[in-house]
C-alpha cells in the first residue's frame, strides 16, 4: 500500500523508502509484540484511507462520493484500531499541497469530517488515559514549558534512533525535562530552526516542509503534550514512532539522495548502497526479535539494557512469584524458595528505583510470605496499603498477612474493607471466604454464618460451602436449618 501511494504521488526513490519501512528494526516491537499489533492494524487502515482519497486529490474522473465514503470508512477503522491514526487527516492536506492543488470549499467539506472525527476520538482517548488507565499523579506533573522542551527531545530521539538503530530497548531511559536548563532546549530550538529553513525554502522545493509537517503529524500524539500511561516509565518507545516510520524513511532516503555523489548521478540511490542499507537493517531486526518470545526474556533484556527500568524489575518479581506458586502446587518446595528469593531481590531493586510504587512493596510482601517471614510480609503489605489504600488486592493481602500473625480483629476489618472494594463476584467471593475462616478461628459463629451465607448466595451449587454453612448453623443451635443445608450439600 505504501509503495502504491508513493508511486501515485510521484515521490522519488519510492522503492527504497518502502523497503526501509518494511525491514527497519524500529518496527519490530509493533510487529512482534502482540499488544502493539494494533499499530500494524491501524497503519493498514490508514494507508487504505489515504489510497482511496488519492483519486480525489488527483482530480480523477469518477472520484466522487464512493471514493470519499471508502476513504472515510477506512479512516474510522484506523481510529478504532488506535487513535494515533489521527495523522491521516493532516496527511490528506499535505498530499493536496504536494500535488499543488488548491483547497476550495468543496475540499474543505470533504476534509472536515476527518479532522472532526479524529479530534473527537483523540480527545476521548486522552480522557480515558486519565480517568480509566490512571495517567495522573506526580509522574505526569509537567509544566507547559517542560512539555515544549520535551517534545523536541522526543522528536530528535526518534530521528537519531531511525538513522542509527543500533539498539532497541522495550523501555528506554526516561528523560528529565527542565525548562531552566538551556542545554536541554537545543533539540527543540534546532527543530524550530529546521522548520524555519524549510518554510523559507518552500518556493524552491515543497518537500522539506511537507516532510517535517508529515513527521510532526505522525508523532504529535507521542510528543508529550498528552499524558499516556507508558510515560510513567519512559517518554519514548519504538511503537510510539511506528506511524512516523514512512516519513522517517522518506527523510532518510531524501538525505542520502542529496549528498554530492548521489547528486552527480542525478539524485539516484545507488543499488549497492541501498542493498547494503537494507541488509544491515534486516540483521538488526533479526537481532531485536528473540526478546519478544515471551514476557520473561523481554523484561530480562530490558533490565540488562536499562538498569533504571523499575517496571522491568517489578514484572520479573511478579513472574518469579507466579513460578514459585506453581512449584509449591507441584510439591517442589526447594525450587519455590529459590524463586521466591529471586522475586524478593527483583522487588527490592524495583523499590530502590521507585520507592513510591505500591506494587514493589506488594511483591516483597508476597515473597516474604512464601519464605515464611510473616512479620516482614506484614510490614511490606502495610507499606503498600499506605500507597494504595483503595485497591482490593492490597486490602485482601493485608487481611491475610494480619491473620497469619494472629491479629484477627484487624484481619476481619481488612477483609470487610476488601469486600467493599471488590469489583467482581470472584473478588467478593474470595474476601468472604477469608472473612469466614477468620471468624471460625475467632469462634464467632454469627460472623462465620453471615460470611458463609454470602458465599452461598454467590455460589449456590457449591456443596462444600453448603456443608460448611450446615455445620455452622448446627453448632449455633439452629439444627433444623443446618440439617436442610447438609441435605442440600449431599
Amino acid at each position: 500500500l505504501l509503495l502504491a501511494i508513493l508511486r501515485r504521488l510521484g515521490v522519488r526513490h519510492e522503492f527504497w523508502i518502502d523497503a526501509i519501512f518494511d525491514v527497519h528494526p524500529m518496527g519490530v516491537e509493533s510487529v512482534a509484540w502482540v499488544t502493539e499489533r494494533k499499530n500494524v492494524q491501524a497503519m493498514l487502515f490508514a494507508l487504505l484511507a489515504i489510497r482511496c482519497f488519492l483519486p480525489i486529490a488527483m482530480e480523477e474522473q469518477g472520484s466522487g462520493a464512493a471514493a470519499w465514503v471508502k476513504s472515510f470508512a477506512f479512516f474510522i477503522g484506523a481510529l478504532l484500531s488506535k487513535t494515533t491514526a489521527v495523522f491521516v487527516a493532516p496527511c490528506l492536506v499535505l498530499m493536496l499541497l504536494w500535488r499543488r492543488r488548491g483547497i476550495d470549499v468543496a475540499l474543505v467539506a470533504r476534509l472536515a469530517p476527518f479532522f472532526v472525527t479524529g479530534a473527537a476520538l483523540g480527545l476521548f482517548t486522552a480522557s480515558l488515559e486519565k480517568t480509566h488507565v490512571g495517567a495522573v499523579g506526580s509522574d505526569f506533573a509537567i509544566s507547559p514549558l517542560d512539555r515544549l522542551q520535551l517534545s523536541g527531545m522526543i522528536a530528535v530521539f526518534y530521528l537519531k534512533s531511525f538513522v542509527m538503530p543500533i539498539e532497541q530497548i522495550f523501555i528506554y531511559p526516561r528523560f528529565t525535562p527542565d525548562s531552566a536548563d538551556l542545554v536541554r532546549w537545543i533539540p527543540t530550538l534546532a527543530l524550530a530552526g529546521m522548520l524555519g529553513c524549510a518554510t523559507w525554502w518552500w518556493r524552491r522545493s515543497r518537500a522539506p516542509l511537507l516532510i517535517m509537517l508529515w513527521g510532526g503529524a505522525a508523532l504529535f500524539p507521542a510528543l508529550g503534550f498528552f499524558d499516556v500511561w507508558p510515560f510513567r516509565f519512559s517518554y519514548v518507545a519504538d511503537h510510539f514512532a511506528y506511524a512516523a516510520m514512512p516519513c522517517l524513511a522518506t527523510a532518510l532516503v531524501a538525505s542520502i539522495a542529496s549528498i554530492p555523489a548521489a547528486a552527480r548521478g542525478g539524485g539516484r540511490i545507488g543499488i549497492p548502497v541501498g542493498l547494503c542499507t537494507i541488509f544491515v537493517l534486516v540483521l538488526l531486526s533479526i537481532r531485536a526479535i528473540p526478546k519478544y518470545e515471551s514476557e520473561e526474556p523481554l523484561w530480562l533484556d530490558t533490565l540488562e539494557r536499562n538498569p533504571a527500568a523499575w517496571i522491568a524489575a517489578n514484572n520479573l518479581s511478579t513472574i518469579r512469584l507466579s513460578q514459585a506458586a506453581q512449584r509449591l502446587e507441584q510439591g517442589r518446595r526447594e525450587d519455590a524458595l529459590i524463586l521466591a528469593r529471586q522475586a524478593l531481590d527483583y522487588a527490592t531493586r524495583a523499590g530502590e528505583l521507585k520507592p513510591d510504587e505500591f506494587t514493589n512493596a506488594f511483591n516483597r510482601s508476597e515473597a516474604h510470605r512464601l519464605l515464611g517471614a510473616r512479620e516482614a510480609s506484614l510490614e511490606e503489605i502495610e507499606r503498600a496499603a499506605k500507597l494504595a489504600p483503595e485497591l482490593f488486592d492490597v486490602q485482601w493481602t493485608r487481611g491475610r498477612a494480619l491473620a497469619a500473625v494472629d491479629r484477627l480483629d484487624e484481619a476481619s476489618s481488612a477483609f470487610r474493607r476488601a469486600i467493599g472494594l471488590a469489583r467482581t463476584p470472584s473478588e467478593s467471593l474470595s474476601a468472604h471466604r477469608e472473612l469466614m475462616r477468620v471468624a471460625v478461628r475467632q469462634g464467632n459463629l454469627d460472623e462465620a454464618i453471615h460470611a458463609c451465607e454470602q458465599i452461598v448466595a454467590l455460589t449456590p451449587d457449591d456443596a462444600e460451602t453448603l456443608a460448611n454453612l450446615g455445620s455452622f448453623l448446627g453448632a449455633a443451635g439452629r439444627k433444623e436449618e443446618g440439617r436442610r443445608k447438609l441435605l442440600r450439600a449431599v
